[in-house]
């Protein structure tokens, strides 16, 4: 082998290995591969749950949020694309601003929830570790 094959053939496999791996996350980004919903509780007290992504930055889609009643009597679940507002479908979360993240089992009751509604849903009782109540909407996640 010469010494321009020595340096092509390499760079070209190379090519080829970053190539299949940009196709890779592409694919996985688009929902190829099948997410989990996520729990996410920020500093401020609001609760969303979503299809967590962390890269290229920590964000949620197919977003929900858990609001109180304002006499405390139970736990409504909401879309948030549904609001008055009209946001898309997924937000960006500032990780400094996440005190605890958890994976949501696919037993749980809430996965149904979201899966068959659209819009709010009640929830019976309450859900553990919903005591926020979402902000007001002048911060944002």
């Amino acid at each position: 082998m010469n010494k321009i094959n020595k340096v092509i053939l390499p760079a070209a496999i190379i090519l080829v290995l970053v190539a299949l791996a940009a196709v890779a996350v592409l694919m996985w980004q688009r929902g190829n591969f099948s997410r989990s919903y996520y729990a996410v509780y920020l500093d401020t007290g609001d609760l969303y749950f979503g299809e967590l992504s962390r890269f290229p930055y920590f964000s949620l889609s197919n977003v929900w949020y858990l609001q109180r009643d304002s006499q405390g009597q139970g736990n409504t679940l909401s879309e948030f694309a549904k609001a008055a507002w009209g946001p898309e479908d997924k937000i960006k979360i500032n990780r400094d601003r996440v005190v605890w993240t958890a994976k949501i089992s696919n037993a749980s009751e809430l996965i149904p929830y979201i899966n068959k509604s659209s819009g709010q849903k009640n929830l019976p009782g309450n859900i553990p570790g919903g005591t926020g109540q979402p902000s007001s909407g002048t911060s944002t996640p």
